[in-house]
């Protein structure tokens, strides 16, 4: 569990992280996360071989809104996750890289994390840029997706058809910059 100051309060957040033995000091730290329907524990796998096959320290999380995480997904969620990347800084302050890798909704997030230059490498695999987060796309979600995603909001009840479209809207990369 690690603190982590984000919305102007702290939160623990749970991480794992696997450090090969025998690592130089300067190795890399890459942060690896999914999708809003897929836990950290889901990535244990893919997070296990890249320490091993890249030599690098990696952590997992899960991104806002999903699994244990301890906040909501919302537009900002990059700056959760970059505030784990501060904590990984602050950790390993002699890794010469800190990057992330993003898979589907987390690609999202290492998308913006590049655009804010808050990594120094980036590797989002399906990430979500624009044309996902249009109205018409958020009345085609299939297999439970609008729960899924509507879930990661946390809000009291399941939001409508328009509510999501409005709350999927303001994560487009395009239109919502940020």
């Amino acid at each position: 569990m690690i603190d982590v100051d984000f919305r102007s309060e702290t939160v623990q957040v749970p991480l794992h992280l696997y450090v090969p033995e025998n690592l130089p000091a300067d190795a890399p730290v890459v942060l690896v996360f999914s999708g809003v329907d897929t836990w950290k524990v889901e990535v244990h796998a893919t997070a296990l071989a890249t320490a091993r096959l890249v030599g690098a320290r990696v952590a997992i999380v899960d991104m806002a809104g999903t699994g244990e995480a301890p906040v909501a997904s919302g537009p900002d969620g990059e700056l959760y996750v970059g505030d784990v990347l501060d904590w990984l800084r602050r950790r390993f302050p002699e890794a010469r890289k800190v990057g992330t890798v993003g898979f589907s909704f987390g690609g999202h997030w290492t998308i913006k994390l590049a655009l804010r230059r808050m990594v120094d490498a980036a590797v989002s695999i399906g990430g979500l840029i624009d044309t996902a987060f249009t109205p018409e796309a958020a009345a085609r979600l299939r297999f439970g997706m609008p729960g899924i995603f509507g879930n990661s909001l946390r809000p009291d009840a399941e939001p409508s058809l328009t509510e999501l479209q409005a709350a999927m809207a303001a994560f487009s990369l395009i239109a919502s910059p940020r």
